[in-house]
């Protein structure tokens, strides 16, 4: 089943990343399926595999979108994103998805921007700032 969505990625940018379950079992979150690597069933979280796969890479496709770097966009089964939310989505899913209570939770916008900043050490600094105003330092 294709999740919901709770919020925008504009509360994303503001409040983190937001999972829960409907009813228990249907997952819901903050985050459009806007882009297919691994799943094109949906998300999911609380263990390793394309759920959490597709979850990493679309939360960091916005957070890290398409001109962001100095690379060609990486082609996806649907849709393309940068290079570096490409490079940094398993790491992410490791860090944060596959950790993540079956039931749900919440990821700070902090602790995911200081992710960031702390994978990507000096080369940050040579991103398109203009692409990431919304990010705070």
């Amino acid at each position: 089943m294709k999740p919901s969505y709770l919020l925008t990625e504009r509360d994303l940018k503001e409040f983190g990343l937001i999972c829960e379950r409907l009813d228990g079992f249907h997952p819901v979150t903050n985050i459009k399926h806007e882009i297919v690597c691994h799943s094109s069933d949906g998300f999911e979280w609380g263990h390793c595999g394309s759920g959490p796969s597709d979850l990493a890479l679309n939360i960091l496709h916005v957070l890290l979108p398409v001109g962001c770097d100095d690379h060609d966009p990486v082609k996806l089964i649907k849709g393309q994103c940068s290079q570096i939310a490409f490079e940094l989505h398993h790491r992410f899913k490791w860090d944060f998805i596959e950790s993540m209570d079956r039931e749900g939770g919440i990821v700070p916008i902090d602790a995911i921007n200081s992710w960031i900043k702390e994978q990507m050490g000096s080369s940050y600094q040579g991103l398109n700032q203009k692409k990431l105003q919304w990010f705070k330092c």
